[in-house]
């Protein structure tokens, strides 16, 4: 993988006034190393490595780490290279994390540590592609906090440390090594003069020290003027190759119209790759000397750098080079023939199973039929996998009237805002379900059915609109009959859910509760059972007290200490456990587990069940008499609600007013139950009334 790969190196000097720079630097924390474009960043920390033969973990940053799932996805495979005996040690971001990720990133980076093991060095190189996502900014935060004496953190960027590193550069964490140290020293300018292969034009000392003065030490534009023939040319004279503007006009007269017809022709092509194989460049740049041409310009360092993946080569071009080769083939080929390199280049990174990558260029270049194409094809393991940011910024991409008129891509706009929990969610949910009842797609329908019940029931807002919903699920078995066997189990949950909170008097909820029971215990996922069994134990707990039921369900769902969880599953199997030893009278013990829950979910940063752990924890106390106690759990709670979550704001009231009565408060007590059932006859159902 590229991303994760150190580039290979041709012909560098060795930068020792630098290298002492980075030793002195890495006696702390992390070293932010800032620079222009073409200043040699990398290759100064790649050279630097490899000098000190130090060991690391290289880390290049894109656009598509703003997405914080997908930069732990790369750094958990980076560990698992490292460390194949500890694969899935690491933990998953849950979308309920999205919000707050600070708490995951810590836990996060204090495993990732822990199982990369001895001594060596996280670089995260080309930063500034991802900086301004606050998640992005937050990872590199834990990522520094969080290291271990023995590891260095190096960040590779175009510009300073943003104010959120305030701290750590105050406390001495961090330290940035700056632009203006890494401009070449007259004497580092005339040694870079040695590397010239056998045979190749040499400069005398005082060409090199005019060569210096034209550059003001800018490696990008130093490594131009030694590509040309003429040590004494005009460019070389002028004084002003000191900016990009004026690399970006002699790469044009100095290095691309020098090049062969054919040789210009295949760079115009293989520019529309992010990075090539030597098969990739030949299908694409239409060569059978894709592999010399590529070679022949990283060995003379003409702005081409070269990885080693699994045994495979890949070429990379500088980002100056390859957005002046992208301009030129906008100016110089037809539109008919660009728009084809483009849809072959994003069909080579498709195949190669680069996704990203391949949606980029396609979004790059208005191709919204393949982008399109691409994105329903994916979504459903882009969200396996967590990646709702980056699943969000396709569908952003696309024109507002091809998503608005797709019933799967209106569905995966809402499931893409999830985390987010905005009102478009259900928008763009409901807005799918109608096109999917309109063109009687049956799984589509079914999906976003239960997608719509699930978030009213686990946002506790208003349950009232489970009314319209369940009689919607009657239309849609009458259209469709059973939902397809791989959505049975999550339509049953659903069902149960919005009976459970709106009609827990209909029969029709025993016959979905025994449904679910039995689907949950074919169910081979831990954290899906755990999921699919919480409405289902509050019905057996509250709704209906069937304890042989309750016994069965609390067996399939409990899990040994080690089960790989997700976090969101984690963190309600504590409220699981607390519930169920509330049910048997065993307040202590059921404490105790709310507790847990709770430390669990504040350190991994999933808050959706706080109100839910709360509210069992009073409960346990009271019950067991422990006013004080549970009067404190009531304040904790108090100031934890959301005001939008109704249900909660109501169940909060219920158990105040409890605590009343036991205190004797009858006054505060009516207060209190007076607020609850007035939350309830307009929001809730049956179970939040009072009586």
């Amino acid at each position: 993988m590229a991303k994760l790969s150190r580039p290979r190196l041709a012909g560098v000097h060795p930068r020792e006034r630098l290298f002492v720079r980075l030793d002195q630097c890495l006696e702390h924390t992390a070293v932010w190393v800032d620079g222009v474009p073409g200043a040699g960043k990398t290759t100064l920390i790649a050279s630097y490595l490899s000098a000190r033969k130090r060991p690391a973990i290289w880390y290049r940053a894109d656009s598509g780490d703003s997405d914080p799932a997908a930069a732990c996805h790369y750094l958990q495979v980076a560990a698992n290279a490292m460390a194949p005996q500890l694969a899935g040690a690491l933990p998953a971001l849950a979308p309920m994390q999205m919000d707050n990720p600070g708490p995951f990133f810590r836990r996060f980076f204090g495993i990732f540590y822990t199982c990369i093991g001895s001594a060596r060095f996280l670089v995260v190189d080309n930063s500034q592609e991802a900086l301004s996502s606050v998640s992005f900014r937050t990872l590199l935060l834990a990522a520094i906090s969080e290291a271990p004496q023995h590891i260095g953190v190096i960040i590779v960027s175009r510009s300073r440390p943003p104010g959120d590193f305030a701290r750590l550069l105050a406390n001495g964490e961090l330290v940035v090594l700056g632009a203006d140290e890494l401009l070449f020293s007259e004497d580092e300018s005339i040694a870079v003069q040695q590397l010239a292969p056998p045979g190749a034009k040499t400069r005398s000392a005082v060409q090199m020290r005019r060569l210096h003065e034209v550059t003001g030490g800018w490696a990008a534009g130093l490594k131009l003027l030694l590509q040309l023939e003429n040590p004494d040319s005009p460019a070389a004279a002028s004084g002003q190759l000191a900016s990009e503007t004026a690399l970006l006009d002699y790469l044009a007269g100095e290095v691309f119209d020098r090049r062969s017809e054919a040789t210009r022709s295949f760079l115009l092509r293989v520019a529309h790759l992010p990075y090539m194989t030597p098969t990739t460049a030949r299908l694409l740049g239409n060569s059978a000397d894709a592999a010399r041409i590529l070679e022949g310009m990283h060995g003379d360092n003409i702005f081409t750098s070269v990885h080693e993946v699994g045994g495979e080569i890949h070429y990379e071009f500088h980002p100056l080079l390859r957005r002046f080769l992208l301009v030129r083939a906008g100016s110089e080929l037809p539109a008919a023939e660009r728009d084809r390199i483009t849809r072959q280049a994003a069909a080579l990174l498709a195949e190669s199973g680069d996704v990203e990558a391949a949606a980029q260029v396609l979004i790059a270049g208005c191709h919204w039929d393949e982008l399109q194409r691409l994105l329903v094809e994916h979504a459903a393991s882009l969200l396996d996998r967590g990646w709702y940011k980056t699943l969000s910024t396709w569908l952003d991409a696309l024109p507002e009237d091809r998503v608005t008129g797709d019933p799967w891509l209106c569905y995966w706009q809402g499931a893409a805002l999830t985390p987010l929990d905005t009102h478009l969610v259900q928008e763009w949910l409901q807005s799918a379900y109608c096109l999917f009842r309109e063109r009687r797609i049956s799984d589509g329908s079914f999906l976003a059915w239960s997608a719509i019940v699930d978030r009213i029931c686990l946002q506790w807002a208003d349950f009232s609109q489970l009314d319209h919903w369940l009689d919607e699920a009657e239309s849609l078995r009458d259209a469709f009959g059973s939902p397809p066997d791989e959505l049975a189990g999550r339509f049953a949950a659903s069902m149960c859910g919005a009976l459970l909170f709106r009609r827990p008097q209909d029969p029709a909820i025993h016959r979905w509760a025994d449904r679910l029971l039995s689907l949950i215990e074919r169910c081979s996922d831990a954290s899906q059972r755990i999921l699919l069994g919480c409405n289902l134990q509050i019905h057996y707990v509250v709704g209906v007290g069937l304890t042989v039921e309750l016994d069965r369900l609390m067996k399939t769902i409990d899990c040994p200490p080690g089960t790989a969880l997700t976090p969101l599953a984690e963190v309600l199997l504590w409220a699981l456990r607390s519930m169920y030893l509330w049910s048997r009278g065993r307040s202590a013990e059921a404490a105790a587990a709310a507790e847990n829950g709770s430390r669990l979910a504040r350190a991994s940063g999933v808050r959706v069940w706080d109100g839910l752990l709360g509210a069992l924890l009073a409960y346990a106390l009271l019950n067991s008499g422990e006013l004080a106690r549970g009067r404190a759990a009531l304040n904790r709670m108090e100031k934890c609600l959301d005001p939008v979550r109704k249900i909660d704001v109501a169940h909060y009231h219920y158990l105040a007013c409890l605590a009343s009565l036991l205190a004797d408060e009858g006054a505060q007590a009516l207060t209190h139950i007076e607020i609850a059932n007035a939350i309830a006859r307009r929001y809730g159902g049956p179970q939040q009334h009072a009586r």
